[in-house]
């Protein structure tokens, strides 16, 4: 038997935040998991000392899963660029391993 849910409302609660070179190599990203949605942020250091820092949103993906914990590693193929890879996990024992490649732009 299959259920079917809903999402109501979007997540607003941050439950993980990892940071790793996911984007770019030169930059620092944070990713954010809220139950299904994952955000992915550029972290811009201040050029001058009285500004603060500043978040990007570069992208964010839904899953149909709750996620459960994220990791960052390095795999052969993405760390030949300066890349991290991050790996998901979601509640119904489910994983998913998430790649950058600096030729695609999605």
């Amino acid at each position: 038997m299959y259920t079917l849910a809903k999402e109501l409302f979007p997540p607003t609660g941050i439950e993980r935040v990892v940071r790793c070179n996911f984007v770019r190599p030169d930059i620092l990203n944070v990713i954010v998991s809220k139950a299904t949605v994952l955000e992915i942020y550029n972290f811009t250091e201040p050029e001058q000392a009285d500004q603060l820092p500043r978040l990007e949103l570069v992208a964010t993906y839904r899953f149909n899963g709750v996620i459960t914990s994220m990791g960052v590693i390095r795999t052969s193929s993405s760390g030949q660029h300066g890349l991290d890879s991050v790996l998901v996990s979601f509640k119904d024992a489910k994983v998913r391993l998430l790649l950058r490649s600096l030729g695609r732009t999605t």
